[in-house]
């Protein structure tokens, strides 16, 4: 799979995770770790995910 893929992936599977964030009432320890470890592996692409975050705040 080509690294711009990758990439497209990791950010759509980091935005779901967003969504279903802010449209959960409850504390979820899965999901909170789900976020962490892809948050991670896009920060190895040096991307910036601070506007994806804030819009899904």
């Amino acid at each position: 799979m080509p690294e711009e893929e990758v990439k497209q992936n990791l950010i759509d599977r980091y935005v779901d995770l967003l969504e279903i964030k802010a449209a959960s009432k409850e504390e979820n320890k899965v999901l909170e770790r789900k976020i962490i470890l892809i948050k991670l592996k896009l920060s190895s692409y040096n991307l910036d995910l601070e506007a994806l975050e804030k819009a899904y705040q």
